[in-house]
């Protein structure tokens, strides 16, 4: 076993070799589950989790944690509107909003962990101009 470091990302990944052909493959040591990459003759492919699924049950929870409590704050807001004309009159539609926003993007964080998306590599790789 052959471990090596990256000095851009500063995680650990174990080379394998395998013995039919000339096939490479990395798999980040440091993570769980482990991300794995094979070697196709011009880049870096990642390969599928077979230890990991997403099944129905988790799309369905990831929509039920996203929009009831968006329908929680919603439905609160209908139920005790503010004053009309005062200068909190938008609040309510701006905190669903934000209720919304913020549930949402705690799932698709892990969804992009799930299929292995590096945003946060991309943007150091590539820095705006």
């Amino acid at each position: 076993m052959e471990a090596i470091g990256c000095n851009n990302c500063g995680h650990l990944f174990e080379v394998q070799h395998q013995p039919q052909g000339d096939r490479i493959s990395l798999r980040a040591i440091d993570q769980s589950p482990s991300p794995t990459w094979r070697w196709t003759g011009r880049g870096w492919q990642p390969m599928g989790r077979e230890d990991v699924e997403i099944g129905l049950e988790t799309w369905v929870a990831a929509v039920c944690f996203t929009l009831i409590p968006t329908a929680i704050v919603a439905t609160a807001a209908y139920v005790f509107p503010p004053l009309p004309g005062s200068g909190w009159s938008t609040f309510p539609l701006i905190w669903t909003g934000l209720t919304f926003l913020c549930h949402g993007s705690c799932v698709v964080t892990l969804l992009m962990e799930y299929y292995q998306i590096p945003l946060s590599s991309y943007f150091r790789l590539r820095p705006f101009q």
